[in-house]
């Protein structure tokens, strides 16, 4: 009976240690935008040309402000507010812009937009 309990316990304390990891790296995830495991979409999304446009004398408000902040490392950013030069080529006239495998969309959009236009699911 006491091997039997000392694995019931040794189990336990497993599963335990395992829900924990888990809600300590969701939290790290949403606070930092850190992932500790990998992510599929976001390895899919750093393999494609996708730059956004921005023009704000604060950039990082300006990108704090995008629907897709999370994925926001994955992408090329320019403001055209310190580097003219490369929004009159590409044409950009509205921000955000974003160009997603040459393809230019302009506003802030969201996940499902993001999917469509990059392949990645």
């Amino acid at each position: 009976m006491k091997r039997a309990t000392m694995i019931l316990v040794s189990i336990l304390v497993l599963l335990l240690l395992v829900v924990l990891f888990y809600v300590i790296s969701n939290s790290i995830t949403s606070y930092t935008g850190f992932v500790l495991l990998d992510d599929p979409y976001r390895d899919c999304l750093e393999n494609k040309d996708i730059k956004v446009f921005i023009n704000s004398a604060d950039s990082g408000e300006a990108i704090k402000k995008l629907k897709l902040l999370e994925y926001a490392d994955s992408f090329d950013m320019y403001n055209c507010l310190i580097n003219n030069e490369v929004c009159t080529f590409n044409n950009i006239n509205s921000f955000p812009t974003f160009m997603i495998n040459g393809k230019k969309i302009e506003g802030n959009i969201d996940k499902e937009t993001l999917s469509k236009f990059s392949g990645c699911f």
